[in-house]
């Protein structure tokens, strides 16, 4: 725990929060986009079978609810190891 008189110290450990945030939300936007890369074929197949017009907005959907979930997961697993 810091100190609350030490001000510098604090924007520091902020600093340092918010960098890790984003870190951790551009290395799961990068899994999940390489995932969804490597897919991609096997993806608008069982999209446009399935769901028909709706298929764009169905992958999208799940890009998305993909990529939190793994942001999510990575902050949780670093909160744990520190």
């Amino acid at each position: 725990m810091v100190a609350v008189d030490r001000p510098h110290a604090i924007a520091v450990i902020l600093r340092s929060r918010i960098a890790t945030h984003f870190l951790l939300g551009l290395t799961g936007l990068l899994v999940v986009a390489g995932a969804f890369w490597a897919a991609y074929q096997v993806l608008i197949g069982v999209a446009l079978e399935t769901l028909g017009s709706l298929s764009s907005t169905a992958i999208v959907w799940l890009f998305i609810v993909a990529w939190i979930l793994l942001w999510v997961g990575l902050e949780m697993l670093v909160e744990h190891a520190s």
